[in-house]
């Protein structure tokens, strides 16, 4: 009997169709898998993982960006302002530095280093534009000055930039 099943976990997703015996078989294997690939932050690893079954396993879209400069992630975001670059920034440092969270400091170089979109005035704004995507919930902040992007928004941004 064929059986269709789809696993996420964070970042990672993987979909199987196929034989129901892989389920009673191997299903344990790659759980324990991605959740230690997903520990070592190991995406590729885990895109390459086969399966007992002879099946590939699949990172989600989130592998796309792995080696996407801040200048591309921007481009494909269409970035217009400076708080829309400080999300490509964030999605930056998240998905292709695979930091969970980040600094002001590390938001700052992230943005100067898209040199196509960054402007000097981006720089004496950032407290307010931090502030401003605090407030509005796509940036959370933790202890410490730390930042992270929050689960929704991290989302829309694999989804987008994934395609």
């Amino acid at each position: 009997m064929d059986i269709k099943i789809r696993i996420k976990a964070g970042m990672v997703e993987i979909e199987y169709e196929g034989d129901a015996e892989f389920l009673k078989d191997d299903l344990s294997s790659v759980i324990n898998e991605i959740v230690d690939c997903q520990k070592r932050g190991d995406l590729t690893m885990l895109a390459n993982t086969v399966s007992a079954a002879g099946e590939s396993a699949a990172a989600s879209p989130a592998a796309a960006v792995h080696d996407m400069s801040v200048g591309t992630i921007a481009s494909k975001l269409r970035v217009n302002s400076g708080p829309e670059l400080l999300i490509a920034a964030a999605a930056h440092l998240t998905l292709v530095m695979k930091k969970d969270s980040f600094t002001r400091a590390e938001l700052s170089r992230e943005m100067r280093d898209a040199k196509s979109f960054f402007k000097k005035s981006y720089t004496s704004n950032l407290s307010k534009m931090i502030s401003a995507q605090i407030k509005a919930g796509t940036i959370l902040e933790g202890t410490g000055g730390s930042f992270s992007l929050s689960a929704g928004k991290l989302d829309e941004l694999v989804a987008h930039l994934g395609n």
